[in-house]
């Protein structure tokens, strides 16, 4: 704590004691346990453990008990004391849970862990399963057989038939039972736009068996739409419906790599620390991304578009002009791109925002495929794979961009120093060149252009 936090923080301590010396309850609502307690919990070690109904019992019995003391003289000890008692409180009732996901289609080689996070393959045995539960969890095999059976009777019997996330959380169960399904999509949500943004490139030609299509093995499961939360007691352990899809159509062999792992644990905890309206962007961004993937797997192809699009406009364009220009022109020039695809992944951009105008102001569909033969070759997959790569980048890149405008805004506004940023930026590229041009050699036909995009 600061000097000057400290001395805030005791004189409002000083006044909460000074106020029940003649009354001796403790209301929610009592003004100086109000401005103590808003004070409290700036205290970086309270930031993620407080709990309202914890805090009030235990200040409670400290004000009872110490309201005849010599508050003056015993302020700083008996602040202290009531901080180690408040720390004590909040770790006793807050439990490990380890949460289980089934992630469809999902694929990987080899039981994949770092920190609070475990990937276990489809082709491991229930056993195996079951036993690298048992040892997340902390729990016995007796409890973790039965919370396992009762998962499999009365929510989808292949639950654990599908490649499974394995999430160690620590937190007070109420506040787990009302927070899980928000977990689970960032954790989710940034394992497929890691991929889409660092593996997918890289391996573009893949994309016909990875990305889109869902495995031949496991087209026949029973549809799950639930996680499972073990725990050590059966307090701690319940099951939640989950409010957004988890398929993952491609192989995480690659989070293997150290590099990686660090990236992902990063983002997760960049994206969930989200508390300003520039960081919200980045966080709607990264949902409406997915459910443009979603949109996708259900052949939804204009909603996909139209998703797709929103998610870039959301982070370059929200409130501007020349919406497609700007998406166009910022997007390839903010994320890690060759500067020689600067300028096709511009076309790229600039062609599906005239599809997704076509699509809302004159409800044209998205260019359809006539046969299931063609639909790898068709015009909407060779721009609808470069631009998930894009948006994606973007929203990998969010941990960079918040520590560039740390250093530019000095304590103001992130929001509109981001748009000063991306508008000083947008308006050095238009007086840059007379227009936006993909190539300097003339381009017969986008899609023969497109064929080379990646080579």
């Amino acid at each position: 704590m600061t000097e000057k936090y400290t001395k805030k923080l005791l004189k409002l301590y000083e006044s909460l004691l000074y106020s029940k010396r003649t009354d001796i309850s403790l209301l929610f609502t009592d003004k100086p346990y109000l401005n103590f307690v808003d004070e409290l919990i700036k205290f970086k070690d309270f930031s993620d453990i407080y709990n309202w109904e914890i805090a009030h019992y235990v200040i409670s019995k400290h004000c009872l008990k110490y309201k005849n003391e010599k508050i003056k003289k015993n302020r700083n000890d008996l602040l202290l004391k009531l901080i180690r008692d408040l720390k004590r409180n909040f770790s006793k009732f807050r439990k490990l849970h380890l949460i289980i996901v089934p992630l469809p289609s999902l694929s990987l080689n080899s039981l994949i862990s770092f920190k609070n996070i475990t990937f276990i393959p489809s082709n491991f045995t229930l056993d195996q399963k079951l036993e690298t539960i048992k040892n997340l969890s902390e729990s016995t095999n007796e409890n973790v057989l039965f919370f396992a059976n009762h998962t499999s009777k009365t929510r989808s019997p292949d639950f654990f038939e599908y490649s499974l996330m394995c999430i160690q959380y620590i937190d007070y169960n109420e506040f787990m039972r009302l927070r899980v399904d928000e977990v689970v999509k960032v954790y989710v949500y940034l394992l497929r736009s890691l991929y889409f943004s660092e593996i997918l490139e890289h391996n573009i030609n893949d994309y016909k068996i990875n990305l889109f299509v869902q495995p031949v093995t496991q087209k026949y499961l029973k549809k799950n739409s639930h996680v499972a939360i073990f725990g050590k007691t059966n307090e701690v352990q319940f099951h939640k419906v989950l409010s957004f899809s988890t398929k993952c159509y491609f192989n995480i062999d690659w989070l293997e790599n150290p590099i990686y792992q660090r990236k992902y644990l990063n983002l997760i905890k960049k994206y969930s620390e989200v508390n300003n309206d520039f960081e919200q962007l980045f966080l709607n961004s990264l949902i409406i991304l997915n459910k443009a993937y979603d949109q996708k797997m259900l052949n939804e192809h204009s909603l996909c578009l139209l998703l797709l699009m929103t998610s870039l406009e959301n982070l370059l364009a929200l409130n501007k002009n020349e919406k497609r220009l700007r998406i166009a022109t910022l997007a390839p020039k903010l994320v890690s791109i060759k500067k020689s695809k600067m300028s096709r992944f511009s076309l790229v951009l600039s062609h599906m925002y005239l599809q997704r105008n076509n699509f809302v102001h004159s409800g044209k569909e998205v260019n359809f495929y006539n046969n299931i033969s063609d639909r790898l070759e068709s015009p909407f997959e060779k721009y609808l794979l470069p631009s998930f790569i894009i948006a994606s980048k973007l929203i990998v890149s969010f941990p960079k961009h918040i520590n560039k405008l740390r250093k530019l805004s000095f304590g103001k506004n992130f929001y509109k120093e981001w748009e000063k940023y991306l508008d000083d930026m947008f308006s050095k590229a238009l007086f840059g060149a007379s227009k936006l041009e993909p190539t300097k050699k003339k381009i017969e036909s986008i899609d023969s252009y497109l064929d080379s995009l990646f080579k």
